[in-house]
């Protein structure tokens, strides 16, 4: 019941949420579009509470502390702009209430486990940070961020089931993101905005700290881990090289690394299918998690 009530609140409260922005001219340009197209921005807020009140509900004040203030950096970020290093040292702080709900400080790597003692209080934090910028950077094209996050979610619940783990934690949250989606899928009624890509990266690191799935969540999170290390190699200034454009229906890239920018290289894409390919990668990589909670 909490998931359905949960999707639906989500679905509402995006919908209201969209009509709110779009009031006050919060809006963003479509760039992959051949005609001119703005939506709402800041639209994952409507994703993002309804999971919320699931973790108070649930007495997860500590993770609901680090959900909160991730969410409000996105805000703040979406609204008035802060630099990389600015959001890399917020997401930090950000991250320390969760480290008051730690009972234990090794890593499960299948074959070994590594006990980081009080260096694992500096993990927590670190981890957060990284993940909440790894599905942040992993965006820019309809449903790309919140589709992979859906199914590095859908991912890690069930190499949670399979070890025998409550994964029931991430179920409200994986369907608010798919009330969301409703409206997020190409083409596009709304967009996430900092708010929901930071977030979103935030609980799934959240969720795996909180029930020892660290390496796990890493593995499902591949694609957007190696999406920050491409997009670190050009310090993040992709938008100085421009957007990718499109001729005749299919995308073009900029030339700088990234997932997108590899595809399209590669493959005659149009928006829908450059998608779908994330998310197929996305799912391979969510495939190979599962295979590897069998091993634990």
């Amino acid at each position: 019941m909490i998931p359905v009530l949960s999707f639906l609140s989500a679905l509402v409260l995006t919908s209201l949420t969209a009509r709110y922005m779009r009031s006050i001219g919060r809006l963003g340009k479509d760039l992959h579009k051949p005609y001119e197209v703005y939506l709402p921005e800041s639209c994952g807020i409507g994703f993002i509470i309804p999971y919320m009140v699931f973790l108070f509900y649930i007495h997860e004040f500590y993770f609901l502390a680090t959900v909160v203030f991730i969410s409000l950096i996105g805000i703040y970020d979406d609204f008035r702009g802060i630099s990389h290093k600015q959001k890399v040292i917020l997401c930090f702080l950000a991250g320390i209430p969760l480290i008051f709900s730690v009972q234990d400080t090794t890593i499960d790597f299948i074959s070994f486990k590594l006990n980081l003692s009080y260096a694992y209080y500096l993990i927590v934090p670190l981890g957060i940070t990284a993940a909440s910028n790894a599905t942040n950077i992993l965006a820019g094209f309809n449903g790309e961020a919140v589709g992979s996050g859906i199914i590095a979610s859908t991912a890690l619940s069930v190499s949670m089931a399979v070890m025998g783990r409550d994964y029931s934690i991430l179920l409200p949250f994986i369907a608010s993101m798919m009330g969301f989606l409703i409206l997020n899928m190409y083409p596009s009624k709304v967009f996430p905005g900092d708010v929901g890509t930071l977030t979103m990266g935030s609980i799934i690191a959240g969720v795996a700290v909180l029930y020892k799935m660290e390496f796990i969540a890493a593995v499902c999170l591949f694609p957007q881990i190696l999406e920050f290390f491409l997009k670190l190699r050009i310090r993040f200034s992709g938008k100085s090289y421009g957007h990718t454009r499109i001729e005749n229906g299919v995308l073009v890239p900029p030339p700088y690394p990234s997932l997108a920018n590899f595809f399209t290289s590669h493959f005659r894409l149009n928006e829908k299918k450059l998608v779908l390919l994330i998310w197929t990668f996305s799912a391979v990589c969510g495939a190979f998690a599962v295979l590897l909670s069998f091993f634990y």
